[in-house]
């Protein structure tokens, strides 16, 4: 599950290939069903970049990252592609400055690096890190 930084949406990972996003009722707290988008792989973990602007979504079976831009109105996903990462990729996290993001990879033990473009939010991969 990954909350935009305004506080506005949610996003969680379902075993069904898609990605449910709900808007954050400001008053209440209450969660309201958005839709849904397809990842094209089985999603385990989902961030939010700290700008806002894109999400990222590891998929285990597909060994791959789908990466979208978010529209800051109404929390829309809208899939700008994906890119190759580990073996069973399962948790991502972007640095505070939105300039690069990591990709864990269990089957592999292995960190994926990659930068961010700031324009696009489209990944490009920097390098494997592995474990000792």
């Amino acid at each position: 599950m990954a909350v935009d930084p305004s506080g506005k949406f949610v996003y969680v990972t379902n075993s069904s290939g898609t990605v449910s996003i709900y808007t954050i009722n400001a008053t209440t707290g209450a969660l309201a069903s958005a839709g849904t988008i397809a990842t094209g792989g089985v999603p385990v973990s989902m961030v939010v970049d700290p700008t806002g602007k894109f999400g990222y979504v590891t998929n285990s079976g597909s060994n791959d990252v789908s990466m979208f831009t978010i529209n800051g109105t109404t929390g829309a996903l809208t899939s700008i592609g994906t890119i190759a990462a580990g073996t069973q990729p399962v948790s991502v996290a972007v640095d505070p400055a939105s300039k690069f993001a990591y990709v864990t990879n269990f089957a592999s033990n292995e960190v994926s690096m990659f930068t961010i473009n700031g324009t696009t939010g489209a990944l490009k991969w920097s390098r494997i890190l592995r474990a000792p």
